[in-house]
C-alpha cells in the first residue's frame, strides 16, 4: 500500500506593476504554476528564482507578515525591481 501523497498548492501570479521587463510582461499577465517545483512554460527565470522561496515556504506553512487583506505577497524581479508580482496559494477544497 502507498503512502497518500501531500497536498500542495497551486500558485496565481499575477504582473502587479512593470516598468520595463525583457519578456515584456505587461501589468495584469496572469501565470499559474501547478505547484512551487513547475513554473509555467517560459516563465522568466530570473523571476521564478525570486517567487521560489515564497512558494516553497506557503507550500509547508508559512505565513507571511507582509500578506495583504486577500493572500496576496508582492516580490520583485532581480532585474532592479522593474517588475512586481502578486502572488497567492491557493489550496483546493477537499472532495
Amino acid at each position: 500500500m502507498t503512502e497518500p501523497r501531500m497536498k500542495f498548492p497551486r500558485f496565481i501570479c499575477e504582473v502587479d506593476k512593470v516598468t520595463e521587463c525583457y519578456h515584456c510582461y505587461k501589468a495584469g499577465d496572469k501565470f499559474e504554476f501547478k505547484d512551487f517545483t513547475h513554473p509555467p512554460e517560459h516563465f522568466c527565470g530570473g523571476a521564478y528564482h525570486q517567487l521560489f522561496p515564497v512558494m516553497y515556504a506557503w507550500t509547508f506553512g508559512a505565513q507571511f507578515p507582509f500578506m495583504d487583506k486577500e493572500g496576496w505577497v508582492r516580490t520583485t524581479c532581480p532585474d532592479g525591481g522593474k517588475l512586481v508580482f502578486k502572488t497567492k496559494a491557493v489550496w483546493e477544497e477537499e472532495k
